[in-house]
């Protein structure tokens, strides 16, 4: 009874240990997920942003390319009893297109999401359905 309970244990352990570091080490991400949504009169781009303050949140337009980035200040050394992620620093860029108005871009950090708003150019936003008279 005694080997079965430590043959489950060592299984356990490596289960719980052995595989999540080899997980850990061939699964490092370092940009955090993110979803695009779109509606009729914005685009919205939600990140996962957990870890982060906004303080350490930047974001800005260079030639049509929203540009996203989190700066991770540094943590005080602390004695690591077992690590299963990590929050680092990132950049993610996204193209934007020309139908949006880069200068009413903004954005909101709640929850650990960050959510930003890209509005449609007026021109581009669906009016509904219209009737066309065929002549």
């Amino acid at each position: 009874m005694t080997t079965t309970n430590n043959a489950f244990t060592i299984l356990d352990d490596l289960l719980q240990d052995g595989l999540s570091t080899v997980y850990q080490q061939t699964k490092r991400i370092s940009f955090p997920p993110i979803n695009i949504i779109e509606t009729d009169t914005n685009y919205i781009i939600e990140v996962i942003a957990a870890g982060f303050n906004k303080s350490e949140l930047f974001l800005n337009v260079e030639q049509s390319v929203l540009i996203l980035s989190g700066k991770i200040t540094e943590k005080p050394n602390l004695k690591m009893l077992k690590k299963e992620y990590e929050i680092k620093s990132f950049e993610r860029k996204f193209n934007l297109p020309k139908t949006v108005e880069i200068t009413n871009i903004s954005a909101e950090h709640k929850n650990g999401i960050l959510s930003i708003t890209i509005p449609k150019l007026p021109e581009v936003v669906s009016k509904g359905n219209i009737n066309i008279a065929i002549k």
